[in-house]
């Protein structure tokens, strides 16, 4: 099978006229996205653009993370237009074509700031959108190859998925749909558990194990294909009740004592919006993953899982973050974020809403959370 592009007709993407005529930037693109030779040239050089749009000194690991994202989150359009698939939603690591509610749909609606049940229910059905976290009533396998089900709620043990009800059909429990015994869930989870691991692709430059997992409709073919069985269902309910309690008892409370720590009150210091946009860093990112740190407090410094050599570095030289590539590396590695602190301390919405930035997740989940970030403090 042929295929043409700007550069012409080929043979296949192993064309040695491709390669030749493209060179290094194309070879590099194509390493992340095999099928990049598919792509017109707007969206290869857009691409490639990616690719170069860093700092001078950025190593080839953190360019290419950055276009992997990229092409990542384009990928559903790509196949959709260009490829002629339909696009699907992929799964977001555990805590589609749907607008995501504008930062409006949040304001504020006065009353007592420590309200949490109007603001964990308002959060779960922003969560639960497919660009978001999405909702999935099944057993799934996130992007990280981790038992997954609802709104991205991990399950990492049988004991876990054992406080739910699982059902062969998707209805209530009945006798016709029978709930299924402890027994049959452990049996389940320990094939979810097997089948997940087998996306893994390979190993990154740190020995961690790299994982492509199938769009949700897929993972269910996949699984029915190995082990010629359905996978059954949970109740909705006692999902989206899981989702609410995590809020509780996790998210909130970690927000509200990281927050403390650097003089911010999360109840007074933040109107609706802020806290919408906060819970979702914390919800998505999880507590050792979205971290709050002055790197001119000698205190924090001390008290954080910093290498001991880091820690020397940073408390004689706070700009060493920004001046030593692994340094920076390692603070943001495990789960710091300086400069959204920084802004956060500052009150700065226009920076915070810069920093707010992630990787592995959609555009339209980095947008919201950007635009909600510009009007994230009371006034």
């Amino acid at each position: 099978m042929s295929y043409k592009t700007y550069m012409g007709t080929f043979i296949d993407e192993n064309d040695h006229n491709l390669q030749r005529k493209f060179g290094y930037k194309y070879r590099a693109l194509k390493g992340i996205y095999p099928d990049a030779y598919k792509l017109p040239e707007t969206e290869v050089s857009k691409a490639i653009d990616v690719f170069y749009d860093g700092d001078a000194n950025e190593d080839v690991t953190t360019m290419t993370d950055r276009v992997r994202n990229y092409t990542t989150a384009k990928e559903p359009e790509w196949k959709a237009k260009y490829f002629g698939e339909a696009p699907k939603p992929k799964p977001q690591e555990s805590y589609s074509s749907v607008t995501i509610k504008s930062p409006s749909s949040f304001a504020q609606s006065g009353g007592n700031p420590n309200n949490d049940d109007n603001l964990i229910e308002r959060f779960v059905e922003h969560a639960r959108q497919p660009k978001i976290e999405g909702y999935v009533n099944y057993p799934y396998c996130d992007t990280k190859a981790k038992v997954t089900g609802g709104i991205g709620t991990l399950m990492p043990n049988a004991n876990f998925m054992q406080k739910f009800t699982v059902t062969s059909q998707k209805a209530p429990v009945s006798s016709l749909n029978p709930a299924w015994s402890n027994e049959q869930i452990n049996t389940l989870y320990n094939k979810m558990d097997k089948f997940c691991k087998s996306y893994k692709i390979g190993v990154d430059k740190d020995g961690n194990d790299i994982y492509d997992v199938a769009y949700y409709d897929q993972q269910r073919n996949d699984y029915r294909d190995k082990y010629q069985e359905e996978l059954p269902y949970f109740q909705d309910a006692e999902l989206e009740a899981e989702s609410k309690k995590y809020v509780r008892q996790s998210v909130l409370p970690v927000l509200r004592r990281n927050l403390s720590k650097i003089g911010l009150n999360f109840d007074t210091d933040f109107n609706d919006d802020g806290k919408m946009a906060l819970m979702d860093m914390q919800y998505n990112l999880g507590e050792n993953k979205f971290k709050f740190i002055r790197l001119y407090d000698r205190d924090d410094i001390l008290n954080s899982n910093l290498s001991d050599a880091t820690k020397v570095r940073l408390i004689t030289n706070p700009n060493a973050y920004y001046s030593d590539k692994d340094i920076m590396a390692e603070v943001l590695d495990k789960g710091y974020w300086p400069g959204f602190t920084k802004a956060l301390i500052n009150k700065d919405a226009v920076e915070l809403a810069k920093q707010s930035h992630r990787k592995g997740i959609h555009d339209e989940r980095n947008d919201w959370t950007y635009n909600t970030m510009l009007n994230a403090f009371n006034k």
